[in-house]
């Protein structure tokens, strides 16, 4: 039963990464570390991710901001050792609690930002190294480079639908691809990672393949309300898991 569950929201998450960019860490992350209960599950969700990520990535290359992904993967760089150093140092409960308490606050901010046109976040270099250094950092760290990234690009207010949701899904091919090569390097990853994510991988493709059918059919507004309901119910999902 837990089993079945866990292929729905795996299902899910596919869907809404493939219409709108993010979804997939944050809505099966939290499931994956409570039925897993080990740090592992980050691994897992490292390699479905990749896998996910390139079964997109050919389609929306184009689309994607080249010049904003290099600043975003130059912070990035910086941000991997230390997701790294957490990674090896934290226990699961506190790895929810983190990623709960830091996706809400970037979800406040999100739905701060849509209601107040002057208070949202401009753009710069600087802030899209910032913004880049913290993905790296959860990238790492808990598998998740889509919170920070998507927070920014919204609160800007200067990209559509397809530039976000495309810059997110390259984006994600090379966060993942390299934190899976930190994780074989410094601390190895466990064949039962492996063996899960081919578990799962099915379910994560027809997911991929019931979300392509999807993304026309999302409006502006519609697609920016789905971006922040993800990091709401992730927050509210991990802080909640981490007091069980």
């Amino acid at each position: 039963m837990i089993d079945i569950f866990l292929q729905i929201i795996i299902f899910l998450g596919a869907v809404f990464q493939t219409v709108t960019g993010i979804g997939f860490a944050m809505i099966t992350g939290p499931f994956l570390l409570i039925s897993i209960n080990d740090s592992y599950a980050i691994q897992v969700n490292i390699l479905l991710n990749i896998i996910l990520s390139l079964t997109i990535a050919t389609r929306v290359y184009k689309y994607a901001n080249k010049k904003l992904l290099i600043y975003i993967i130059m912070g990035t760089l910086v941000g991997l050792p230390i997701g790294l150093l957490c990674y090896s140092n934290v226990d699961v409960s506190t790895l929810k609690l983190i990623i709960g308490c830091l996706v809400g606050l970037m979800s406040i901010r999100l739905i701060f930002a849509s209601k107040f046109i002057n208070s949202r976040l401009q753009s710069s270099r600087t802030n899209e190294l910032i913004t880049g250094f913290i993905s790296g950092i959860l990238t790492a760290f808990l598998a998740m480079p889509g919170p920070a990234l998507a927070t920014y690009m919204s609160e800007t207010g200067i990209y559509d639908k397809k530039t976000t949701r495309s810059t997110i899904l390259i984006y994600f091919l090379f966060a993942y691809s390299l934190s899976l090569i930190n994780h074989i390097a410094f601390i190895g990853v466990k064949v039962i990672a492996y063996k899960t994510a081919i578990y799962y991988l099915p379910v994560t493709i027809v997911g991929v393949i019931v979300g392509s059918q999807l993304v026309s059919k999302v409006s502006e507004e519609f697609f920016r309300f789905l971006i922040i309901l993800v990091l709401a119910l992730t927050s509210i999902t991990m802080i909640f898991s981490s007091l069980l």
